[in-house]
């Protein structure tokens, strides 16, 4: 059996961002339940007004890097 953890995540941003931020989480969970496969990404414009602060509450983590991709086209949610 794969080991499950559950932990909350504190967000706040500008509320402009929020169907398309919580789309894209809620895309991510639909792929996993569907059993699908596809790169899915999110535009952190941060020139603009994307500036969202997010609190890990009672867990750590090991930060990871990116994977830029050429090869792939991606599907993103972007507020404009």
């Amino acid at each position: 059996m794969k080991n499950k953890i559950k932990f909350t995540i504190e967000c706040e941003m500008e509320e402009r961002w929020k169907d398309h931020f919580l789309s894209f989480l809620k895309t991510m969970e639909f792929f996993g339940q569907a059993g699908h496969s596809e790169l899915l990404g999110f535009y952190a414009d941060g020139d603009g007004d994307f500036r969202p602060k997010f609190n890990f509450k009672d867990i750590e983590y090991m930060p990871k890097e990116s994977i830029p991709s050429k090869e792939m086209s991606v599907n993103f949610f972007d507020a404009g």
